[in-house]
């Protein structure tokens, strides 16, 4: 167990682009909330979040230009 939770993280690390913690807390998260399955739907979950985060930044940008945007004129 010890070795999934510290080891799995650092080889999946390469290959999502996303950081180490981010990993560990989605493997850890997901052990907690789905037993076994959550090894693999736990980081999953991470990823397809921090992707919709990244859709949204590239789509409305910064916080200052969303705020204006969503003002009234």
């Amino acid at each position: 167990m010890l070795i999934d939770n510290f080891l799995k993280p650092l080889v999946m690390r390469h290959g999502t682009g996303l950081p180490t913690m981010m990993i560990f807390f989605g493997v850890a998260g997901g052990l907690a909330a789905y037993g076994p399955l959550g090894l693999f739907a736990g980081p999953a979950v991470i990823a397809v979040f921090v992707a919709m985060l990244r859709v949204f930044r590239r789509t409305y940008g910064d916080e200052d230009s969303v705020k204006v945007r969503l003002t009234p004129p």
